[in-house]
C-alpha cells in the first residue's frame, strides 16, 4: 500500500509538474500576447504621430509655396506698375519732343518762308536796278 501511495503521490507530483509547465507556457503565451498588443498599440501611436507631422510638414509647405507665390507676384505687380511709369514717362517726353519738333518745324517753314520772301524782294530789286541800268 506504501507502494501504491509513493506510485499515486509520484504520479501527482507529475501531474502537478506538467500542470506548472502548462500553466508557465500559458502565462508565458499571454505575456507574450500582451507584449505584441502593447507594441502594436505603441506602432500605431508612433504611425499616428508621423501622419500628424507629415500632414503638418504637407501643411507647412503649402502655406510657405502660397507665401512665396504672393511674395513672387507681389515683384510682378511692382514691376509692372515701375513698367507703367516709366512708360507714361516716355510718352510724355515723346509728346513734348513732338511739340518740340512741330514748333521747329513751324519756324522753319516761317524762316523759309522769309528767305524766299526776301529773296524775292531781292530779284525784284535786282530786276529793277537792271532796268534802270537799261534806261
Amino acid at each position: 500500500m506504501q507502494v501504491l501511495d509513493e506510485k499515486e503521490r509520484a504520479k501527482q507530483q507529475v501531474f502537478e509538474a506538467e500542470m506548472k509547465v502548462s500553466l508557465e507556457k500559458q502565462r508565458s503565451k499571454l505575456n507574450m500576447q500582451e507584449e505584441r498588443r502593447k507594441n502594436a498599440a505603441y506602432l500605431a501611436s508612433v504611425k499616428d504621430r508621423l501622419t500628424k507631422q507629415l500632414a503638418q510638414q504637407k501643411s507647412d509647405a503649402q502655406a510657405i509655396a502660397e507665401l512665396s507665390e504672393k511674395q513672387h507676384q507681389k515683384k510682378i505687380d511692382r514691376y509692372k506698375a515701375e513698367l507703367q511709369k516709366v512708360r507714361s514717362q516716355l510718352d510724355s517726353v515723346e509728346m513734348q519732343w513732338a511739340d518740340k519738333l512741330s514748333k521747329l518745324d513751324a519756324e522753319l517753314s516761317s524762316a523759309n518762308d522769309l528767305v524766299l520772301s526776301h529773296k524775292s524782294k531781292y530779284r525784284n530789286l535786282m530786276q529793277r536796278q537792271i532796268d534802270e541800268a537799261k534806261e
